[in-house]
Formats: C-alpha cells, structure tokens, sequence
C-alpha cells in the first residue's frame, strides 16, 4: 500500500514539530545555558517542516532530502548521546535528563528514518 503525499508530509511535519519541541527542551534542561540546544531543534524543525510541505506540493525530490537530513540526525543524536551517557557514567548525574532526551530524539529519529526509507523504496 502506497502513503498519500499528505501522509507522507503529515509525518514530516511531524518529526519537524518533535525536533523544535526537544529544542525547547533541552534549552530548558541546561537553564537556558545551551543556546545551540534550541537553535539547532528550531533550524533542523523547521526544515522538516519545509519539506513536508513542499513534499505535499508534488516535489519528488523532497523525500530523499528529508531522508538524509533524518540519517544525518540520527547519527547526530546517537553521537551526542553517547558523549553525555559517557559523562554521567563519570559522575555527572545532572546529565542525565539531557542524555535520556538525546536517547528518545535517537530512536524516533531512527523509527522516522526506517519509515522514509520504506516510503522512498516503494
């Protein structure tokens, strides 16, 4: 069965909409201390977003795009993530919260990956 491009654009905004909000969040879980934290999740959002909707104006290409921007998300998140586990696990417990957020973005970045690689197969 084939997803409707309004399907597959709906998803994409989606994942976009859960980018800014993990932004905001871990903006607020470093106490407005990580600017990069809700600027890079409004930025890589916001693309996703984009491509959601041009992807729903009919522009083929815009799935592959969105495709690697999620591949190179997720290998983003799995890197980020690795660093802060490695620095709780070397005493800093307050960076837990950050790296449990950077594990969730992790894995619905690789569910959301899995899903365009499908789509774009098809």
């Amino acid at each position: 069965m084939k997803r409707s491009p309004s399907a597959v654009s709906n998803l994409l905004v989606a994942y976009g909409a859960f980018l800014v909000v993990c932004g905001i969040i871990g903006y607020r879980l470093t106490h407005q201390e990580s600017s990069s934290s809700i600027v890079n999740g409004i930025v890589s959002g916001i693309l996703m977003m984009v491509l959601g909707a041009i992807y729903r104006s009919g522009r083929p290409w815009t799935l592959p795009a969105a495709l690697s921007a999620t591949a190179i998300f997720t290998f983003t998140f799995i890197w980020r993530g690795t660093v802060k586990w490695i620095t709780v696990i070397g005493g800093h417990g307050s960076q837990i919260p950050i790296a449990a957020l950077l594990t969730i973005m992790f894995i619905i970045s690789v569910f959301m990956a899995l899903m365009l690689l499908r789509i774009a197969r098809r």
